[in-house]
């Protein structure tokens, strides 16, 4: 056996030796670097006021409305408020609770992942639990958000054989997460459809995708964006109008991602969005606020730089990396509508975590399991 591959072999232990102290680590950033950002203001000391009082309830998002977040909230809630099986009651004991639960579930998705990793999916993949445990897995919204692409994980790695079914199941648990969760992932079902119309009609023809056909499609989706706007002020105004003041709004956290032009001229609004897009890709605006914000720019150029890399290879991945992919674009898609600060994008961005390990093809794949049929989507 050769160096490199000693060298990489070593590198999946790394992540198992690895595992423990990123997640201490990560809960000891948060309780102290970030305490006064993340854990005094998180909305689970709400959260906590609700399950002690057995208010709890479930249910559906049919449109969107100014208490949509209020009904992700609650679903989020009723959920804990389940498996709260030790009657826990504070806030701390809730996190406790939940870095437990949350974290056996990465160990159950790290042991697929390859014995063999590249340097780059190691990084990834040690920098995400870390981030997962100072951001995400606490009480609120984003662990339960998490189980949807988790879901979408176990479909994509199924047995399943027709990569046709695999697609629809991941586009159907974005209508679910609609209803269930945050209505606008009806947007980013859409985006999903536009995406692969996209790639399956345009990159997959190409003979060699290159960062100019990227640059063709990005201006295409712009170009979309801006029909979509049109129509849907004409038949969806409610919403048209909640799209564009949740994109104009500012927000009081430092890594704001304000509109550059704060126009509701909608070419002017669709250039904005575009230029949105590359802006959570590549966030080195961030930079100018202190080397506390650096991880926040190193772990975002991590996922921007793999997930361009992927994309230049398309013709050559196989199809649930493809449908990944397509999952990735959505939601960056969906969010470049609505994030409000890069801090809310990193947060949320990090639940894909399933999605991402798939994408990064970091995970094991069985053989004749997943096919490598490149017209069955």
């Amino acid at each position: 056996m050769n160096r490199k591959i000693i060298f990489r072999n070593f590198k999946k232990n790394i992540v198992t030796f690895l595992f423990i102290f990123l997640v201490v680590a990560g809960k000891i950033v948060r309780y102290t670097i970030m305490k006064e950002t993340l854990v005094d203001p998180g909305i689970g000391h709400s959260m906590i006021t609700i399950i002690n009082n057995q208010e709890t309830t479930f249910g559906f998002n049919f449109s969107t409305s100014s208490n949509e977040a209020v009904n992700a909230s609650d679903n989020a809630v009723h959920i804990f408020s389940l498996i709260n099986f030790l009657g826990l009651n504070t806030y701390e004991e809730f996190e406790i609770f939940i870095t437990i639960i949350w974290n056996f579930i990465l160990i159950l998705l790290l042991i697929n992942i390859k014995d063999i990793l590249t340097t780059s999916q190691t990084i990834f993949i040690l920098s995400s639990i870390a981030v997962l445990n100072i951001f995400d897995f606490c009480l609120a919204k984003e662990p339960i958000q998490m189980l949807y692409f988790i879901l979408m994980y176990i479909i994509l790695i199924s047995n399943i054989k027709s990569s046709k079914v695999k697609y629809m199941l991941c586009f159907f648990v974005f209508l679910l997460s609609a209803i269930t969760f945050r209505i606008y992932y009806i947007i980013i079902a859409m985006f999903m459809v536009v995406i692969t119309i996209i790639f399956e009609k345009y990159i997959l023809k190409l003979e060699k995708v290159t960062k100019k056909n990227i640059a063709i499609v990005l201006i295409g989706i712009c170009l979309f964006y801006f029909v979509f706007l049109n129509i849907s002020k004409y038949i969806a105004t409610n919403e048209y109008n909640e799209l564009i003041r949740v994109r104009l709004r500012t927000s009081t956290a430092a890594s704001d991602m304000r509109s550059i032009f704060n126009s509701e001229n909608l070419l002017i609004f669709s250039v904005d969005y575009m230029i949105m897009i590359l802006r959570m890709l590549f966030p080195i605006e961030l930079i100018k606020l202190g080397p506390k914000y650096l991880p926040y720019v190193l772990y975002q150029l991590i996922i921007s730089f793999m997930v361009i890399k992927v994309t230049l290879n398309y013709k050559k991945i196989s199809n649930i990396r493809r449908i990944s992919l397509y999952i990735y674009y959505a939601f960056l898609l969906g969010s470049a509508t609505f994030e409000p600060d890069f801090g809310s994008w990193i947060r949320h961005e990090a639940v894909l975590f399933p999605i991402l390990l798939i994408l990064m093809d970091a995970i094991k794949e069985k053989e004749n399991k997943i096919e490598q049929v490149r017209k069955d989507v």
